[in-house]
């Protein structure tokens, strides 16, 4: 049996935006993880969510020997309407057991 391993990462610059001109949601961030050796990726989380105006993603942390230990993250949706679809990111760390980001409020950005 594998002993789980607790990656300790570090979080800086977070952000989510509705940019209404590109119809997009934007996220974006930085992972500092502790010595390295990981590749991080945000990806949609694919269990329902319980709140519509909160959207959910997967903070992917895959074991790479040559991963550096700063990981920028961006990961974008396109949205086909006028509304504010979310109000809310929420982060679930997937691969190896470690902190999730905070919450983000979205910004919108015209």
């Amino acid at each position: 049996m594998q002993d789980e391993i607790e990656l300790h990462v570090r979080y800086e610059d977070f952000h989510a935006q509705h940019d209404h001109m590109s119809k997009t949601l934007h996220v974006t961030g930085i992972c500092h993880i502790e010595g390295g050796g990981f590749a991080a990726h945000l990806e949609p989380h694919h269990e329902p969510t319980a709140n519509p105006l909160k959207v959910d993603l997967d903070l992917v942390l895959t074991p790479s020997g040559a991963s550096p230990s700063v990981q920028p993250l961006d990961w974008r949706q396109a949205w086909h309407d006028d509304r504010h679809p979310y109000a809310e990111v929420d982060f679930f760390v997937q691969g190896i057991t470690a902190q999730a980001p905070p919450v983000l409020d979205i910004e919108d950005v015209q």
